[in-house]
């Protein structure tokens, strides 16, 4: 995996780092607001990441460019 991702908290997004060029492509969550907060990648290379203001955990396959949301049940 040569892909590069990372979370904003304050600005309620998830960056993806084009590694060869240094750009920066936003993805936009399907909750505004959600306050992504920690981001990891699992061995499908599927990009977790807890939504902090939003109560959610957000599942995304670059793949298929797809999102999953799971409301947290704490």
């Amino acid at each position: 995996m040569n892909n590069v991702y990372y979370a904003s908290l304050a600005g309620s997004y998830i960056g993806h780092i084009n590694i060869t060029t240094g750009d920066i492509t936003v993805l936009d969550t399907p909750t505004q607001d959600q306050g992504a907060r920690r981001i990891w990648s699992d061995t499908h290379e599927r990009i977790w990441i807890s939504e902090w203001n939003a109560g959610k955990l957000a599942l995304y396959d670059p793949a298929t460019d797809k999102w999953q949301e799971v409301q947290s049940t704490l």
